[in-house]
């Protein structure tokens, strides 16, 4: 009943008052004997074991709600901290989360989307946001999806930390030599090799088609497609844009155009340098550098300016076909290229 809650109440705050005064005295009787360290823990552990069963009790007879009561102590303690540290409080969630970079740390100590709903539910600010920084929301892990067609049926993701596989469903339509690219935590595959072994005169027919894939929900989504197929393409990502450059199609392609992810549109680009099929790709500084490619002689090297010309570079010192790329510290580095040698490129 009420009146036995009452009492209860009120004998705990009794004994808690008297535990209070008692642990003084023992302050005294422990500061005397030089073993203050040792006092002073004591009565921070007792006092603290009365005050959760308090709680414990208040919360179990419906005296009062356990959210209501961490909210109150939130209240409190933020009181606590804002006396503390005395500043212009005039600001709002929606004033700090409009930083990118302020959502970006904050989404970063989140595994994925999912455990940070609650911050996304109290603040419209934080979801609003958290969309563009949603690549810090997807712990890493290794994506192998394509190969051969018997290996079509699957896309498969290895969790590093839990040391495990998964298998998720295949794309569409079974592709070869596609390229693919990530954006915002986001896999996206387009182009490649249609498989016609039934038509002889043409047994391979590149696409035109575009999909992402979102392994935070295992699901695939078909965009719109390229303005015409591409095979053995070269990709290579600024911001949330996907671009893509030559490739194969009825033969060897220099054109080249952007997908926006933000927009979900195609944008044409100015044709490149010249004619590239199975180059290399990478970005430094905002600008997309294509280098080599399946021909004869094909040492050379271009870059796409801001203003959206193509900017031919020095050769190369070697002629390279389906060679890696990297960049480390605004320096582009090629490797392999049917010649085992490295090269470095400083912009």
């Amino acid at each position: 009943s009420s009146s036995s809650s009452l009492l209860q109440f009120q004998e705990l705050f009794s004994h808690l008052r008297r535990h209070s005064r008692m642990a003084d005295l023992n302050i005294n009787y422990w500061n005397q004997a030089q073993f203050p360290e040792f006092s002073t823990l004591t009565k921070s552990i007792e006092t603290r074991e009365l005050l959760d069963a308090l709680c414990h009790s208040l919360i179990d007879t419906g005296a009062i709600r356990q959210q209501r009561l961490l909210a109150e102590a939130h209240r409190r303690s933020f009181a606590a901290v804002r006396r503390s540290h005395p500043c212009d409080w005039s600001m709002s969630l929606w004033c700090v989360f409009r930083s990118r970079d302020v959502a970006l740390k904050i989404a970063s100590c989140f595994v994925d989307k999912r455990d940070c709903e609650g911050l996304r539910t109290a603040s419209r600010a934080f979801a609003t946001f958290v969309d563009e920084v949603s690549s810090a929301m997807v712990r890493p892990k290794v994506l192998v999806w394509g190969g051969d067609e018997l290996a079509f049926g699957a896309v498969n993701i290895f969790d590093p930390v839990a040391k495990m596989w998964h298998t998720f469903p295949s794309a569409h339509q079974y592709r070869e030599e596609a390229a693919s690219a990530v954006i915002n935590g986001r896999i996206y595959v387009c182009g490649g090799d249609r498989d016609n072994s039934d038509d002889s005169d043409d047994p391979f027919s590149p696409l035109t088609s575009l999909d992402s894939f979102d392994p935070c929900h295992g699901i695939w989504q078909t965009l719109p497609p390229m303005s015409q197929g591409r095979s053995c393409h070269a990709v290579a990502v600024v911001g949330v844009r996907l671009y893509v450059c030559g490739g194969i199609s009825d033969g060897r392609l220099e054109s080249a155009e952007y997908f926006d992810t933000s927009t979900n549109t195609w944008t044409s680009l100015p044709a490149m340098c010249r004619p590239r099929s199975d180059a290399g790709a990478a970005v430094i500084r905002k600008h997309v550098y294509m280098v080599g490619g399946d021909d004869d002689s094909d040492t050379s090297a271009e870059r796409l300016l801001p203003i959206g010309n193509w900017q031919e570079l020095p050769d190369m010192n070697h002629r390279r076909v389906q060679c890696a790329t990297a960049v480390i510290a605004d320096r582009l580095y090629v490797y392999s290229g049917n010649r085992p040698s490295v090269e470095r490129f400083d912009p």
